[in-house]
């Protein structure tokens, strides 16, 4: 059997723990391959996602551990980027010039009717709670049409 795990988060962005510490645990539990997605920079800050003045650190660091363990297993370098209508996406030039190995697309994120801000879907209750009622006139059903 082949075992893979392709949606890996870590102490750089909502994750807690070191990258090497993954993949160690994925070793050991017989893990062929393991991709790291962080959530990519927004353009706006946010507590969730890779600052922008730490994806550096975050590439760098997979580019030395995908070294030092090529014996041992198959690392892969992603970002799960955000989708922000004319913000954010994973066909921005600038994610595409970071050669990752792969991509996740998501939306975490939906433009509030009221506040012209950004709410989460899947972050804080408070806010999807405001989403539903506010933007979506107390009607659940229309923002998972969204």
């Amino acid at each position: 059997m082949f075992k893979t795990n392709y949606h890996t988060h870590s102490k750089f962005c909502d994750g807690t723990g070191e990258l090497e510490d993954y993949i160690i645990s994925a070793i050991n539990r017989g893990f062929d391959v393991l991709g790291f997605s962080g959530h990519a920079p927004l353009p706006f800050e946010n507590d969730w996602t890779i600052p922008k003045s730490e994806l550096w650190n975050y590439l760098k660091e997979l580019t030395e551990l995908k070294i030092k363990y090529k014996n041992r297993i198959i690392i892969k370098t992603g970002l799960e980027i955000d989708y922000i209508d004319n913000l954010s996406g994973p066909n921005n030039q600038y994610f595409k010039d970071l050669h990752l190995d792969y991509i996740i697309g998501s939306v975490h994120l939906l433009k509030a009717k009221t506040t012209e801000g950004y709410l989460g879907i899947d972050y804080k209750k408070s806010e999807i709670e405001q989403l539903i009622n506010e933007t979506f006139n107390e009607k659940a059903e229309l923002l998972v049409k969204e």
